[in-house]
């Protein structure tokens, strides 16, 4: 009967977890912000781009009193770019081409979509809370504050 028992959870489980969710894509812009006009001055110290069609994601964590001593591992597209601590940052170059970019963090997993060709991004990780645009003016002041963190890959 035990036997019967742990094989019967055993195929259960198997099942369960076995089973793949496909994610909805979200667009890492908000519609009423896709014409939105950016000042060059903006961008003046960021990385360059490496051709005509790369994206730059700028992920960075603010500090917050939720996960304050963790640091949160970061993926985009399957492979791990950085553990972040709080105010700490790293940019990613992507090919904006590509149909979508999986985005991993505590916060969850992300399917982002409607990257154009040398534009900058931002994903800004706050406690327990994720806010994702075009890099201006706002998230310059914010970005200022944190430094950059060694990437993994």
């Amino acid at each position: 009967m035990k036997n019967l028992f742990l094989l019967s959870f055993i195929m259960f489980t198997t099942s369960v977890f076995g089973q793949t969710k496909e994610i909805e894509p979200t667009s890492i812009v908000k519609p009423e912000m896709e014409n939105e006009v950016i000042d060059d001055s903006v961008f003046v110290g960021l990385e360059a781009f490496n051709d005509e069609s790369d994206a730059v994601i700028y992920i960075y964590r603010t500090s917050s009193m939720a996960g304050a001593a963790a640091k949160w591992g970061v993926m985009v597209d399957d492979v791990l770019m950085a553990n972040l601590k709080q105010k700490e940052y790293i940019a990613v170059h992507v090919n904006a081409n590509d149909e979508f970019h999986y985005f991993s963090s505590p916060h969850g997993i992300f399917k982002f979509v409607n990257f154009k060709p040398n534009r900058y991004y931002y994903i800004k990780l706050k406690g327990f809370t994720m806010f994702t645009g075009y890099f201006n003016a706002e998230t310059l002041s914010e970005f200022e504050m944190c430094k950059p963190t060694k990437p993994l890959r």
